[in-house]
């Protein structure tokens, strides 16, 4: 049997790199996507700090723990390249058995209490912490049942349950975040209902 596909969304660090290589190790072949390509070239908030990661090192990672590994750019707040990401991996490894919704939007307004939150702010992190993700997920969704069945994982937070345990900052988090965290976890129970 050839080995199973898994696409990670949001890999180029953290979490989603994690489970791109743990997938790998587990037998999968690993298709990983982030807006940051390079190790290195991603800048923190004041715009000069750069922050480590990059798709091409989880590829590294990956391929060393056995998996195949490829790289698909994609951004969360530009739905083309969503869907371009899904197709890349699908033109590449011809199918995905486990897609692992990881990736979520960081930028203005994630930190905010909601008397600073701007309506734009707060658009952008549901765009990217939630529609983005249901519509990749809708997209595959017709691919998943042709092909017999695939997993979809999406990460959530404890914030979308949790009361901060402190102000923002100082153990607590913003509120959109939480709130598009919170929308996102309901996404999987009512899947295929």
């Amino acid at each position: 049997m050839s080995r199973k596909i898994a696409f990670v969304t949001g890999a180029s660090r953290g979490i989603g790199r994690a489970c791109a290589i743990s997938l790998a190790e587990a037998g999968f072949d690993v298709a990983v996507s982030a807006r940051t390509l390079v190790d290195g070239t991603a800048r923190l908030d004041d715009g000069e700090t750069a922050l480590p990661g990059g798709l091409d090192t989880t590829v590294a990672a990956v391929e060393a723990a056995g998996g195949r590994g490829l790289a698909v750019p994609m951004d969360l707040l530009d739905r083309k390249s969503v869907i371009a990401a899904a197709d890349q991996t699908l033109a590449h490894f011809g199918r995905i058995d486990v897609l692992l919704n990881n990736a979520i939007y960081q930028g203005p307004g994630s930190m905010q209490p909601l008397l600073e939150l701007e309506d734009d702010e707060m658009l952008r992190m549901f765009d990217g912490n939630v529609y983005a993700q249901l519509a990749l997920t809708k997209y595959l969704l017709p691919r998943f049942i042709d092909q017999g069945g695939a997993i979809v994982m999406n990460m959530i937070s404890a914030t979308a349950r949790l009361d901060p345990p402190g102000k923002i900052g100082q153990g607590g988090w913003g509120m959109a975040y939480a709130m598009t965290k919170a929308a996102f976890e309901r996404v999987a129970p009512l899947l295929c209902i």
